[in-house]
């Protein structure tokens, strides 16, 4: 019972963690098809820069969540950690496009120790690393998934043939 809890917590967490790029992501597929050199610009530089710079605000994510705890919503807290969880990361990762992290406060950018995706901050390894990351993660998730599917009908058939 309690391994279904954390699975469902670390569940809504990673769901989750996307909300803060949820302006770029509707940015980009609203001009779907169009996005060139020229358009890339124009979206970083609209809306959903405004948008995306609320989003991955430090200081709004800490008050929403100071706000969430005085309101006693203990559901929302995975929210909260996968907000808090992205900024983070994403303050970690981003060098020449760096988030105003303080936002509204401030809107100064502070420029992450290495890229996601820029080879001159090495992103070329730490993208590589990242994706075997995610690829060794998921293949546990699966195998993980797959043994309990395997122990549960072996069990059911054992039942079956007592």
């Amino acid at each position: 019972m309690v391994f279904r809890r954390r699975e469902a917590l670390a569940m809504k967490v990673s769901l989750f963690s996307i909300f803060p790029d949820l302006p770029y992501i509707i940015a980009y597929l609203s001009s779907w098809g169009t996005v060139g050199p020229s358009n890339r610009e124009a979206l970083q530089k609209g809306i959903a820069t405004y948008f995306g710079s609320m989003t991955h605000s430090l200081t709004l994510c800490v008050a929403v969540g100071a706000v969430l705890l005085l309101a006693k919503r203990k559901n929302c807290f995975p929210f909260f950690v996968a907000w808090f969880l992205h900024v983070l990361v994403d303050f970690l990762t981003h060098v020449e496009d760096a988030y105003p992290i303080f936002w509204p406060l401030s809107d100064r950018r502070f420029p992450g120790f290495v890229s996601y995706w820029d080879p001159r901050y090495h992103g070329d390894i730490f993208s590589m690393l990242s994706n075997w990351f995610v690829t060794i993660c998921l293949c546990y998730i699966l195998i993980s998934k797959l043994r309990v599917v395997y122990r549960t009908r072996h069990a059911a058939a054992n039942v079956e043939a007592e």
